[in-house]
């Protein structure tokens, strides 16, 4: 998915996957992804998409958790069930 510079990347959890956009206005990419969401019927949240690259550029399993308190809120990201590997990253206000 491709976005111009630092539009934030906007992720949607919900009991169906992951929405992921990117973009303002009419030019917004969007991509469905296979996920699991405990804890919560629905969540949305931003990420700066630099700082989300570099975060899951780190983490070197096959499976990712992000472990999300709320819109607005710091996320840690992990490697798995066992969480080795951490990763905090700041969210940004979500796309409009």
């Amino acid at each position: 998915m491709v976005a111009e510079g630092d539009s934030p990347v906007q992720l949607t959890f919900s009991p169906t996957g992951l929405h992921l956009q990117a973009g303002y206005e009419d030019d917004v990419a969007s991509q469905r992804l296979p996920a699991t969401l405990t804890g919560s019927e629905s969540l949305t949240v931003a990420f700066n998409p630099r700082y989300l690259l570099d975060a899951l550029g780190s983490l070197e399993a096959p499976e990712v958790h992000f472990h999300l308190l709320g819109p607005g809120q710091r996320a840690l990201l992990t490697d798995g069930p066992d969480g080795t590997h951490r990763h905090l990253l700041m969210s940004v206000k979500p796309l409009v």
